[in-house]
């Protein structure tokens, strides 16, 4: 199994339409051919490229409730290629709970954490995180975390 951590840490603050709605925060980045989980009875999840593992946490500066998803997030590497979360049913059963990001509501002053996996080729490198500022018509400002 290759696996190797990319140290990231920037708060990218995300600008609404009228006023700061959201803080995000990339505290770990891994990389890695092979996912497994804690629970014995589920295989491993594995690719022949490489899954970046991205741990997230996504804070409500607003006044109402926000929805953070994952659609939300892509990756972007040196050769200007775009990719989406995945939504493989094997990587999420090796994630469990770890991988609520789907549509969760984030009340004002709280935040959520939870991690992001994208299924890359193993000749990506140089990845940044492209964060939407906001869901369906809200979205599609993106503002960028450089994560290698």
């Amino acid at each position: 199994m290759l696996t190797r951590k990319i140290s990231a840490k920037k708060d990218v603050k995300i600008h609404g339409i009228t006023k700061e709605q959201e803080i995000y925060t990339v505290s770990n980045v891994e990389t890695t051919n092979e996912l497994k989980s804690d629970n014995e009875y589920i295989e491993p999840a594995t690719t022949d490229g490489q899954f970046v593992v991205i741990d997230i946490e996504a804070f409500n500066n607003d006044k109402e409730t926000r929805m953070v998803d994952s659609s939300m997030f892509k990756i972007k590497d040196n050769q200007g290629r775009e990719f989406e979360p995945t939504t493989d049913t094997d990587v999420m059963m090796v994630l469990g709970d770890f991988a609520d990001f789907f549509l969760q509501d984030i009340n004002p002053g709280i935040s959520k954490t939870g991690k992001l996996v994208f299924e890359l080729p193993s000749d990506a490198n140089n990845f940044s995180l492209e964060v939407s500022s906001g869901f369906g018509f809200a979205g599609g400002d993106y503002e960028t975390i450089q994560l290698k």
